[in-house]
């Protein structure tokens, strides 16, 4: 046990083989596709065999931290944009600004559809928003009345 603990050793594929298997399992739980979460375990081993694992941390400890930080690079984005910019501009051009949220079931396009109404409370622009799953689900139930 101690040993596992001590650190200043490289990590081997062995030992970090069970750890990346728990870890596809977790994601594949989240919804990610098999084969993403290959490649991110994958990708994981790639960069973690040979590398000396920090004293007293734990090999567990060890492969969260590197995928922590595999999902932060992989999910920030690379340049900034300015919706409210783009925003301004295609009013200028008397055009519409869309915007569309796209995902599986339970994700929070609903949710991030209102977030997004209600910043734009702060704004004069004018907003129409249209949630298309509330729409099917309402008539699927039989409800024909206008939403």
């Amino acid at each position: 046990f101690f040993k596992s603990l001590a650190g200043n050793r490289e990590l081997t594929r062995e030992e970090l083989n069970p750890i990346l298997a728990k870890v596809k399992m977790h994601l594949m739980e989240k919804n990610v596709a098999l084969d993403i979460a290959e490649q991110c375990c994958d990708s994981l081993c790639v960069s973690l065999v040979g590398k000396r694992n920090a004293t007293f941390t734990s090999v567990q400890t060890t492969v969260n931290k590197a995928m922590e930080e595999a999902l932060t690079r992989i999910l920030t984005p690379k340049h900034t944009f300015d919706i409210l910019g783009d925003i301004r501009l295609k009013r200028t051009k008397g055009k519409p600004y869309s915007m569309v949220f796209v995902g599986v079931n339970g994700v929070g396009k609903s949710t991030s559809l209102a977030k997004v109404r209600h910043f734009f409370l702060w704004f004069p622009f004018p907003t129409h928003v249209a949630d298309l799953l509330l729409v099917a689900t309402k008539r699927a139930e039989g409800d024909d009345r206008r939403l």
